[in-house]
């Protein structure tokens, strides 16, 4: 039995936490959907070790490791918690060596751009390769094709670092050539890849498909991306220097994104990992991503 037990601390009497914990049972509900998100943070794109000039981002990793976990979990979303870049400006790392060869703020951009663009074609491919098996071109329609592209490319969730917005104080945009040129790149290897198999899509049906599968998420309120079963996602980047214990950043990220059932962070270049149990959004959860440098 549930049983009512008095509590002598509270004086309040209640039924006893004791049996719902150890003889509640509970069914999985008839639609029950499984989804999985694959996230990274602080990229740091060509930074580079100042003793020898090696470059510390763990450009392997990217390559080969991140679209295999998009593979293997069937991931919808790729999210990044920002710093994408190593940036210059704030301390001058492109001339103390700290970024390969001192290159500047837009190739920096333009190689974050490439990498990402790879991390999101390779599972393309494959899914893509798996859609087309026993398909004529000439049986798809317009409608179908861009369907099956919606299913077979992730949804790059992404924001700004403070290394990618040091360049603001120029009046630069941040991460905006970043934008442009991954734009750009997926079109060219989306198209490339329906020529292989005697398809093509317009240009601007092209654009518009890729306009809402790259989402930039901003340090505010808004929830900008739901998962397919309705998952508020909020992705961020804060500003803060690691003077607190590991799991009161995470703590407050949840109280300040209280909309969002799941948040994604970066910035301190650790991991961790904390779930919450929320009266009315039920189990919310926070991650904070550790750095992709070698």
């Amino acid at each position: 039995r549930a049983g009512i037990v008095y509590d002598k601390t509270s004086r309040l009497y209640d039924f006893s936490n004791e049996w719902f914990q150890n003889k509640v049972r509970y069914t999985w509900p008839e639609n029950f959907a499984e989804e999985a998100t694959v996230s990274l943070a602080c990229l740091h794109s060509l930074a580079a070790y100042p003793a020898d000039g090696r470059v510390l981002t763990d450009c392997k990793f990217l390559l080969d490791r991140v679209p295999n976990y998009i593979l293997e979990t069937r991931a919808t979303a790729l999210i990044l918690a920002g710093d994408l870049i190593q940036g210059s400006k704030v301390h001058n790392l492109h001339l103390r060596g700290e970024v390969f060869q001192g290159l500047g703020l837009t190739v920096q951009e333009r190689v974050a751009a490439y990498l990402v663009g790879q991390m999101m074609m390779k599972p393309f491919r494959v899914w893509f390769a798996e859609f087309m098996k026993d398909k004529k071109p000439e049986g798809l329609t317009k409608e179908t094709l861009i369907t099956a592209l919606e299913r077979c490319l992730v949804t790059l969730i992404f924001c700004a670092g403070n290394h990618d917005l040091w360049q603001t104080g120029d009046a630069i945009r941040a991460l905006w050539t970043f934008q442009q040129d991954l734009m750009w790149f997926l079109m060219h290897e989306i198209s490339k890849t329906l020529q292989a198999y005697s398809l093509s899509i317009d240009f601007l049906t092209l654009v518009a498909f890729l306009s809402l599968k790259i989402i930039r998420d901003w340090p505010d309120a808004q929830i900008r991306y739901r998962t397919p079963a309705g998952i508020a996602i909020k992705t961020v980047h804060p500003h803060t220097a690691r003077t607190e214990t590991a799991s009161i950043p995470p703590e407050k990220l949840l109280a300040q994104h209280s909309l969002a059932q799941f948040v994604v962070s970066g910035n301190w270049h650790t991991a961790f990992d904390m779930q919450q149990s929320d009266e009315f959004m039920g189990l919310r959860h926070v991650v904070t991503n550790p750095t992709v440098l070698l």
